[in-house]
């Protein structure tokens, strides 16, 4: 009961850290990682209580078999594999056919779902531990970042203008300079600042895409484990049994979730003789199955699809040049800032690449889109023109600078040196 208890608070832990808000993805990350889970859990707990709760199967018997062996039959059924024979077939007198034609998943149902909600959680743990990590390696921490942008959109003018200024004083810190190399423990900081220093501009970015790669290569083995597992090897078994149900067919003309299945089990009597049983049984639990796996199969093809068109926008926008430079001109015109009237716009206009291509640079985009994703693009205008106006104060000094940036909660103080390769 002890050991019980500790694994139903620790589930229960889990529960709440997938269910706590994040900041450091966009809403298709989390329809891949948060909603895909709860969706499978609830599944898994509700498939869980129809079968080892519940009556999943119920298997015909002769009279003569006492209660004992009515409840053994349902059980040696349940836990044994049971074959399907379509209606208009005899039963097989070969062994190996009838093996060949057994359903082997319902008993796993309710497992294979909480694997699947692991396995969609793996890309997010991916991201959020090396994003994180880039903290110490770019000095960007995204998800400290949004969170505070995200905090600063609920709050009163005041208290926001101030967050805001937290937010451009790291941003500007982590943009305009990489951190001093300093003795640490940790190897795996040591490998990231060497990843980092491969990727150069690029290493959140190149960290994002890739789990957006991993969501959709996830959602493809979806469809292979599903054709293996439930379609008998057809990856598009959702499409013909949804195309099926609409024609008024049902499992007995698509051989899918069979409600009616047979099963073999051998009983010793008075260890002298064995006796060999073929009966009939009710799988129950099928009608849910089949509910459950058609809406998995097209929640899966949603995601792939969504996903695939998200991973298309993600690179146009971090890596074509003309939509980085509208986004951030865009920003800018959006906020209460306004521009030297003094100024020509072809000033204007060589600052403006300057500020996206030596400044902001791709991952600093990447920051911004997510910024303007959790927390608005009121709060990302103004802290995206306050930046503009330090890098236009930045450089007009002209000095190099050391900047001790002191964060509060999340954010820990951090030393940066001016990235020397930057003009």
């Amino acid at each position: 009961m002890h050991y019980s208890i500790q694994a139903m608070n620790r589930f229960s832990n889990l529960i709440e850290t997938i269910a706590k808000p994040r900041f450091e993805e966009d809403s298709i990350d989390r329809l891949n990682y948060k909603i895909t889970t709860f969706i499978s859990i609830g599944a898994a707990f509700t498939i869980f209580s129809k079968e080892y709760w519940g009556d999943p199967i119920s298997c015909w018997t002769s009279a003569q078999f006492p209660g004992a062996w009515v409840q053994y039959t349902r059980d040696i059924c349940f836990i044994e594999n049971t074959y399907y024979v379509p209606p208009d077939r005899a039963v097989p007198n070969d062994i190996r056919e009838r093996e060949s034609r057994a359903l082997i998943y319902y008993q796993w149902v309710p497992f294979i779902l909480i694997l699947q909600a692991l396995l969609y959680n793996a890309p997010h743990i991916f991201w959020r531990m090396l994003n994180w990590t880039s903290g110490n390696t770019s000095g960007l921490q995204v998800r400290s970042i949004v969170t505070m942008a995200h905090e600063a959109s609920k709050k009163s003018h005041e208290e926001a203008k101030e967050e805001r200024g937290r937010i451009v004083n790291h941003l500007h810190a982590g943009f305009r300079a990489k951190m001093r190399f300093v003795p640490h423990s940790s190897p795996l900081v040591f490998v990231m600042r060497c990843v980092t220093s491969l990727l150069g501009d690029s290493y959140l970015t190149v960290i994002y895409i890739t789990t957006k790669i991993l969501f959709i290569l996830i959602n493809s083995l979806q469809f292979v484990f599903l054709a293996a597992f439930v379609g008998g090897g057809d990856r598009w078994w959702g499409w013909h049994i949804t195309a099926a149900t609409l024609r008024g067919e049902t499992w007995r003309e698509t051989g899918l979730f069979p409600r009616i299945t047979m099963c073999d089990f051998k009983i010793n009597q008075d260890n002298k003789t064995v006796m060999q049983y073929s009966v009939q049984c009710v799988l129950s639990a099928n009608m849910l199955n089949e509910k459950l796996f058609v809406f998995l199969w097209w929640w899966a093809l949603f995601l792939e699809v969504t996903t695939i068109t998200n991973l298309i926008f993600w690179i146009f926008v971090l890596h074509h040049y003309p939509y980085r430079r509208d986004f951030i001109r865009d920003l800018i015109v959006a906020s209460k800032h306004r521009r030297d009237s003094r100024q020509d716009e072809a000033q204007y206009l060589d600052q403006l690449d300057g500020f996206v291509n030596d400044y902001v640079k791709r991952d600093g985009i990447l920051v911004l889109r997510l910024m303007v994703s959790n927390s608005g693009e009121i709060v990302t205008s103004e802290i995206v023109a306050s930046l503009f106006a330090r890098y236009k104060e930045w450089k007009k000094q002209g000095r190099k600078e050391d900047i001790l940036l002191m964060r509060q909660g999340d954010l820990r103080p951090f030393v940066f040196d001016e990235d020397k390769n930057s003009p």
